[in-house]
């Protein structure tokens, strides 16, 4: 009798915790897709033009690119991401600019295709999202040598 009344609770347990874990690796491929898009663009970002589609479309190829790793992911998920630039991007060349100066954010969102079941409970869509914020890194510290002079 106590086995009827302990399967129930065995079942959801087990799949539950199956539910939750595949959350948290596809979680965790769409974090590793924002920080590796976000430490690219911070690094072309002076060379970049002040064009969001630029910028989405780098951010994108490199999120998307990092989500289809994921074999957790079913096909038909949607992938929207976006980035917000900030109003000017010019890195004055030479100088000791803080870094903090020319911050960007690159946001993903995950829309998965088909709800988490869960034995016993309603089914849920998921949609994940995921931001990161980074900044341009402009030169500093070093001042080349003027022209005139020879070394």
């Amino acid at each position: 009798m106590t086995y009827i009344l302990i399967l129930p609770i065995l079942i959801l347990l087990i799949f539950g915790g199956f539910a939750m874990w595949r959350i948290m690796v596809i979680r965790q491929s769409l974090y590793l897709g924002t920080y590796q898009a976000a430490r690219e663009l911070s690094w072309r970002g002076r060379t970049l033009p002040l064009d969001e589609g630029v910028w989405q479309g780098i951010a994108y190829s490199i999120v998307r690119t990092e989500v289809e790793k994921n074999y957790l992911i079913e096909s038909g998920s949607t992938l929207d991401v976006t980035v917000a630039l900030p109003n000017t991007l010019a890195c004055p060349a030479y100088t000791s600019r803080p870094v903090d100066d020319v911050l960007f954010t690159v946001k993903a969102t995950l829309t998965l295709p088909t709800p988490i079941r869960i034995p016993y409970l309603d089914p849920v869509n998921v949609t994940l999202t995921e931001q990161r914020t980074s900044f341009v890194e402009c030169p500093r510290g070093w001042n080349p040598p003027e022209e005139e002079h020879s070394y």
